[in-house]
């Protein structure tokens, strides 16, 4: 028997989800329907457009404290090295940001009408580390932190990015996130969609 080498990576993107008190819950259970399963947007769009996934699909688990939200897929592992355009018109690009590991990256969206936002990945774990450039000490590289804060830092100034800090429990990504998948005016405007070009 012959084996073949295959390897898959499964990549989640999550944030803090909602309380099972708090009124963004229906939002995020909305949401969460529209996106997964095989006639979801994430599916159709990832996996039968673009053949960019064999799965696809999101959640949402509330809880007494703040829950989850996540979109994951499993797809083939292609390792990079630098900065990526995910689908080759600029709108989705993984910026290579050294430091927290050797391969970390954060994400930088950009919207037609809002604009790019950029969220953080483990660049930062809370808002009081950006203001005062605190690296952590499980950070694998404090130089490589401080220059991929550099850059990030740039490139929010030069883009008026939207700066997300994913682990902050203050974190608006929820808003941000419905807002474009809604059309509402939670945080962005009613007609955001990725820029393309």
């Amino acid at each position: 028997m012959k084996k073949l080498a295959k390897a898959q990576a499964h990549l989640v993107v999550g944030f803090l989800g909602a309380r099972l008190s708090d009124p963004l819950r229906w939002p995020l259970e909305v949401l969460s329907t529209v996106l997964s399963g095989q006639g979801g947007r994430l599916f159709v769009e990832l996996r039968d457009k673009r053949s960019l996934a064999y799965s696809v699909t999101s959640f949402s688990v509330e809880g007494v404290d703040p829950g989850s939200f996540a979109a994951s897929r499993t797809a083939n592992r292609r390792t990079i090295d630098g900065d990526y355009d995910v689908f080759g018109d600029g709108s989705v690009q993984i910026l290579k940001t050294p430091g927290h590991t050797p391969g970390h990256g954060v994400l930088e969206v950009k919207l037609r009408k809002s604009g790019a936002v950029i969220l953080s990945g483990d660049l930062y774990h809370s808002r009081e580390n950006r203001k005062f450039k605190r690296v952590p000490r499980i950070n694998v590289e404090r130089a490589d932190t401080l220059a991929s804060i550099d850059r990030i830092e740039r490139i929010v100034k030069n883009t008026r990015a939207r700066f997300i800090v994913q682990h902050d429990a203050e974190s608006d990504l929820i808003a941000v996130i419905l807002g474009v998948a809604t059309g509402t005016r939670l945080a962005l405007t009613t007609d955001d969609s990725l820029d393309s070009g």
